[in-house]
């Protein structure tokens, strides 16, 4: 199994908008697989968008595709409410859908992060929810075979079912995912669900970095969350923040408590058989960014994917797959 590293967009704030030359030299030049990024990140409009994405493609790199129910890329003017009959789910299916159909024609996507539903929603109109989202992502995989096609796992038939893996549903603040508690609970109604990990968001919304202190937090992570992982966002959060520094002015507890999640995603996906495991060390520009600007911004990530391709290599080093299996 290998591990795949991708760049957010929102982290090459320091480039122009869009995808221009320089930041695929950049990409080229940094050893990565790809691109994480939204449709309104690719262009304005869906032809401009699948010139982005055929770019990316020339480049031999590879696309992680960001699609949104609501509250697209977090934009102010798009805030959802918790007023009596706003964020109707009816209304988060069809926009997910319209993302959907829009992401079929580009070429180069790798994956798809779902930023779904919202945290105002009960478990009852959630799971509702999810249940036709589940549907509506699992044609789309049908449709389009490329998608997930590395993340793919084998099941206990020995199949890789290609309607599964390929789209995950993010643990972001804001979205039906948003504390874990929740997320459990519909993991367990809708056992198919795949997750985009971001821990950060979840030991802000707790107030505390989860399985840090406590063991039996720790394995009922790695028993109800973990199997569910495709995607990993690699950015390391606090009690308080959903970003710390990296290296000296960091955190190095709640790095700890990051990375020992990871190892046991890395576990899974391997013993599963799958052929890669994908990160983005998704640092953000301020208010997450706390010191520095757009070129310290770059540098960090750069460090951030140096230091993950060496801590994936010395887990591999010190659990060979034959001592797993």
């Amino acid at each position: 199994m290998r591990l795949a590293l991708f760049v957010s967009r929102w982290t090459a704030s320091g480039f122009a908008p869009g995808v221009p030359p320089a930041l695929l030299d950049a990409l080229t030049a940094a050893r990565v697989d790809g691109l994480e990024l939204s449709l309104a990140d690719l262009g304005p409009e869906p032809a401009s968008r699948r010139a982005a994405a055929a770019a990316i493609a020339e480049r031999g790199l590879r696309l992680i595709l960001g699609v949104y129910s609501g509250w697209v890329d977090y934009e102010d003017h798009d805030r959802p409410s918790f007023a009596p009959g706003a964020n109707a789910p009816a209304a988060h299916l069809e926009l997910l859908q319209r993302q959907l159909d829009e992401a079929a024609a580009l070429p180069a996507v790798a994956h798809v992060n779902a930023h779904a539903g919202c945290d105002s929603w009960d478990d009852e109109d959630s799971a509702a929810f999810l249940a036709e989202a589940l549907s509506r992502t699992s044609r789309f995989l049908e449709e389009c075979p490329h998608v997930g096609a590395g993340s793919r796992e084998t099941d206990y038939h020995g199949n890789r079912p290609q309607h599964l893996h390929g789209i995950s549903f993010e643990t972001h603040r804001g979205r039906i995912f948003h504390h874990p508690a929740r997320t459990t609970r519909l993991l367990d109604r809708m056992p198919p669900t795949r997750l985009t990990l971001d821990l950060s968001h979840w030991h802000v919304a707790c107030e505390r970095v989860l399985g840090a202190h406590d063991a039996e937090e720790r394995a009922w992570l790695h028993a109800e969350v973990v199997p569910h992982v495709d995607h990993i966002h690699a950015r390391v959060g606090s009690t308080q923040a959903p970003q710390v520094p990296y290296g000296s002015e960091g955190d190095p507890e709640a790095r700890a408590a990051h990375e020992a999640i990871w190892r046991e995603v890395w576990r899974r996906k391997r013993a599963r058989r799958a052929e890669e495991v994908t990160m983005t060390p998704e640092l953000g520009p301020p208010p997450y960014q706390t010191v520095g600007g757009p070129e310290e911004l770059w540098a960090q990530t750069l460090a951030e994917i140096e230091h993950l391709r060496g801590a994936f290599a010395a887990w591999e080093a010190a659990e060979p797959l034959e001592a797993q299996s």
